[in-house]
């Protein structure tokens, strides 16, 4: 698969924190898991739709089974089974699936997700510890562009710091 049959994930960028230092590649043996989130089977409603002049007032309230919810708002199942297809060409091992959390849990080496997601993950140090993150955008083919959300995984830096009180 060559870089034009790629196109970068969206929000997939994110600069190295200002104090990080770069230490280098990142073990390419190094067992890795990334969450892959899928696209609804049907784009939710917008607020503005549902309170439009002139719009039927609301329904009562009512709650869904989990059954019905991912139904109705879960994954197109067609979807996390494209994304699995390839993710296992790819040499990467499909731990969980949801339909109605609309996602995929992967999980291989370092270096089958920067071949199959046409990354490089560098290892940086920071605060007396240090992260992996990808120097560039994640390159999703593009059969799955339309389908692929958000990939969690490849930064794994801290995102919150506790606070003692």
């Amino acid at each position: 698969m060559n870089a034009s049959d790629r196109v970068p994930l969206r929000g997939s960028v994110r600069p190295p924190s200002r104090d990080a230092r770069l230490l280098g590649r990142a073990d390419p043996s190094r067992v890795i898991e990334v969450t892959v989130r899928v696209r609804p089977r049907v784009a939710p409603a917008r607020q503005d739709d549902l309170e439009a002049p002139g719009a039927p007032p609301a329904p009562a309230r009512s709650y869904p089974s989990r059954e019905e919810y991912a139904r109705t708002h879960g994954a197109d199942p067609a979807d996390l089974q494209a994304v699995a297809a390839f993710a296992q060409a790819h040499g990467l091992q499909v731990k969980e699936s949801s339909v109605a959390e609309r996602r995929l849990t992967l999980a291989g080496t370092v270096q089958a997700f920067e071949q199959a997601f046409g990354v490089t993950l560098q290892r940086y140090a920071v605060d007396g510890g240090s992260y992996q993150a990808p120097s560039g955008p994640v390159q999703l083919p593009v059969e799955l562009a339309e389908r692929i959300e958000a990939m969690l995984g490849f930064d794994d830096r801290p995102y919150a710091t506790p606070h003692d009180t």
